[in-house]
């Protein structure tokens, strides 16, 4: 199976370097990386052209949106799945041909999902679930992006990314646009497995409850509320989904955590705005990727097959 790995990437070079590094050590060696470049400055090609007779590598460009980017990324694709690195994650080497052999092994799988860990090897999502098909409560637990791996043929039959979800997006919902995909994938019928032993290496999200965590957990927040309205959830999930932040800021304040407190605070808040600013704007399906449907939001479309 040939994979292609698309990394919308955007102020980091360090980071990507690693990333590339541990590509570059894949036992599985049919992939491509599309480097989608969404900086102005160059500082991407130093570190691209150490990698080009070492990769199957490919630079395009992008306006920056990380949702923009990844379509634009989509769009030159020749891999048979598809799957969406982070340009600060980094791949264990047996993860290709780990992901390969569980395709090759069950064919009626469209999708597999594995888990995000440290640097240490634990799992940096709060949650724990057991192998088995993805359902749509499990996919707002396990829908992250640089663990999701698809076949190239769902993302012709749904579409790509949701452009108006996710970081920099020019609107207040700054994620879910991962959740989006595999949600409108099951929407679809598509079996999507969730194997945590499919291990991608990831820095913790929130490492500390300080004011660039609370940013960024609210930005998360106003996603997740946008992404209720566009995917509806029974009413025991929605109970659930605005009333766990509730009850963990209220432990956190036992535990006289009041930054944590806050941070859970933030979680609450962020997704009733988020679910009620979806409702005012009237915001519905934007910037899908058809196959004959070019996306509506990219503006710079140019395709490098050379890294120059």
């Amino acid at each position: 199976m040939r994979f292609s790995l698309v990394v919308a990437t955007l102020g980091r070079s360090a980071e990507l370097e690693q990333l590339l590094e541990s590509l570059d050590r894949q036992i599985h060696r049919d992939f491509e990386v599309i480097v989608v470049d969404q900086n102005t400055d160059g500082r991407l090609l130093p570190i691209l052209r150490a990698f080009e007779n070492r990769l199957d590598l490919r630079r395009v460009e992008s306006v920056p949106g990380l949702s923009r980017a990844r379509n634009v990324g989509l769009r030159v694709i020749t891999g048979d799945a598809v799957c969406f690195p982070d340009d600060d994650c980094w791949y264990p080497e047996d993860v290709l041909s780990r992901v390969d052999q569980l395709f090759r092994d069950n064919p009626e799988w469209q999708g597999i999902i594995g888990d995000s860990v440290d640097t240490t090897g634990w799992p940096t999502l709060p949650w724990r679930d057991r192998p088995g098909k993805v359902t749509r409560p499990m996919s707002w637990r396990r829908a992250i992006s640089y663990a999701i791996f698809l076949r190239s043929s769902v993302l012709r039959e749904i579409g790509g990314f949701d452009e108006a979800l996710g970081l920099g997006a020019g609107t207040p919902w700054g994620s879910g646009e991962d959740n989006d995909l595999v949600l409108r994938s099951l929407r679809a019928g598509c079996y999507v497995q969730y194997d945590p032993n499919v291990h991608i290496y990831h820095p913790r999200l929130f490492p500390v409850f300080d004011e660039s965590g609370w940013a960024k957990r609210y930005r998360y927040a106003l996603g997740d509320g946008k992404l209720l309205q566009k995917h509806p959830m029974p009413l025991w999930w929605r109970l659930l989904f605005f009333a766990v932040p509730v009850g963990r800021a209220m432990w956190s304040l036992v535990r006289l955590n009041r930054k944590e407190a806050y941070f859970h605070w933030l979680t609450f808040k962020g997704r009733v705005k988020g679910l009620r600013s979806a409702r005012e704007l009237g915001c519905g399906e934007a910037g899908f990727l058809g196959e004959n449907e070019p996306s509506t939001h990219s503006a710079l479309l140019t395709r490098n097959n050379d890294i120059t």
